[in-house]
């Protein structure tokens, strides 16, 4: 995705308009490990050395992780690098953060709250960057969009017994996933989701399987309501996003025509 189109969408956030060689840099980065550790872990023995030997920061699992999030991650996503869609997690991270401020902590101080202690996550320990890395990786795997993905997580951390905002290796815990998956089921049942992308637009299809699992996930927040055919009206003649053919083939001609008429009346 280029910069332009990355900050009409997202706005302007830390790595927005990174080329795409800088992110391949940046993600085979190493880090010298500081402090003592276990030999054990490197030759069997017990006994403690200070390891110099430098690690790639994001590790080859949580890299050969991201081939199979570009099938599940958020539309709007997918064309992103992992570099670029980690800075933008980190960005509605922080965004995230001076939310629940303002609703449940202070609203005077919010401003002044820091969701992480550097935009550039590549700056932070690589405690807090693996942290960051893996949360963005959990809303990829559930495919959630990371402002609703945070925001749902501060909510039920804030509004049970947490007294602090969540940080972000708290947000894949498995036993808080659930909550969030259900509150997504919700709320696409009462909201039309869809991608802000214009590459999901019908003038820009190509028959990429992107765009062709986007029109499935319309598809099937349209069969969810008892009236498809106000959805129908948006997502074939408003914002036209799903093939025609496709449409008549699951809702009939009838309910097309319907959506047409709601379409042209408003």
């Amino acid at each position: 995705m280029d910069a332009t189109t990355t900050r009409r969408l997202f706005g302007p956030f830390y790595g927005c308009d990174f080329t795409f060689a800088a992110m391949e840099k940046m993600a085979l980065r190493k880090v010298s490990p500081s402090g003592p550790a276990t030999k054990k872990a490197i030759e069997g023995e017990d006994e403690k050395v200070k390891v110099t030997k430098s690690r790639p920061l994001v590790t080859e699992k949580m890299f050969l992780a991201e081939a199979e999030l570009m099938r599940s991650k958020w539309f709007d996503y997918r064309r992103m690098h992992p570099v670029q869609a980690t800075f933008l997690f980190a960005h509605c991270y922080t965004l995230g953060v001076k939310r629940a401020w303002r609703k449940y902590i202070d609203h005077e101080a919010a401003e002044r709250a820091r969701g992480l202690a550097d935009e550039n996550v590549f700056k932070l320990e690589p405690g807090g960057f693996t942290g960051v890395w893996k949360a963005r990786q959990t809303a990829d795997l559930m495919g959630l969009p990371y402002d609703f993905f945070v925001n749902r997580q501060m909510d039920l951390a804030l509004d049970g017994c947490w007294n602090q905002v969540p940080r972000p290796c708290h947000l894949y815990d498995p036993d808080r996933l659930a909550n969030v998956s259900l509150a997504w089921d919700e709320w696409t049942e009462a909201k039309l989701q869809m991608a802000s992308d214009p590459w999901y637009l019908l003038v820009n299809y190509v028959g990429h399987r992107n765009q062709d699992a986007h029109q499935e996930w319309l598809i099937s927040q349209a069969k969810r309501r008892a009236r498809p055919e106000f959805i129908l009206s948006t997502i074939c003649f408003k914002e036209p996003m799903l093939l025609p053919e496709r449409a008549v083939a699951v809702f009939g001609d009838r309910k097309i025509e319907i959506a047409r008429e709601i379409a042209s009346s408003n």
